[in-house]
């Protein structure tokens, strides 16, 4: 992971440049939202999805913004934003992958190539933490996640998931 190395011109011509993974990432779950609802790519479908999925880069953000001002660090935000964005590339693999063939694949498998996507996503975001300069890439790796995560599973499975576990309570 090269991240300490000078920008490509196209981050550094725009003030929002540094918008556009995370904008891709919402942008691709619209996409995958639309193909599993109707089969196909319709902007009816994409861009309100693209807008209520907004939420998972913007947590992200959030959480990378929370952990940034802990210290000093010698990379502007907005190139760290671009560049730990760039470890969503694996999960972006297996959304496309999902919207693809999503009723040829039992649920376990799926739930097994998530657990090893975010294996693998971990071990990206521990080298970001550590070529960035943090003093403790683990505390910043799991603080960042747990401002990310917790609110996103809260947001997406809330509705079900606290209900599910109060049923199986003795």
């Amino acid at each position: 992971m090269e991240s300490l190395a000078p920008a490509p011109a196209a981050l550094r011509t725009g003030h929002w440049s540094w918008l556009s993974k995370p904008l891709f990432t919402a942008a691709l779950f619209g996409c995958v939202i639309s193909l599993l609802d109707s089969r196909g790519l319709t902007l009816a479908r994409v861009l309100p999805a693209a807008l209520v999925w907004t939420w998972v880069p913007g947590l992200e953000i959030l959480a990378l913004a929370a952990v940034w001002k802990l210290a000093p660090r010698p990379v502007p935000f907005t190139r760290a934003v671009d560049e730990f964005c760039t470890a969503d590339a694996s999960w972006w693999l297996l959304l496309i992958a999902f919207a693809a063939l999503y009723r040829q694949m039992p649920e376990s498998l799926w739930l097994s190539l998530a657990a090893v996507v975010e294996a693998w996503n971990l071990r990206a975001d521990y080298a970001f933490f550590r070529e960035m300069g943090s003093r403790s890439p683990i505390r910043d790796l799991l603080l960042e996640r747990a401002i990310a995560w917790v609110p996103g599973i809260l947001l997406f499975g809330g509705g079900s998931l606290i209900p599910g576990l109060i049923e199986r309570l003795p």
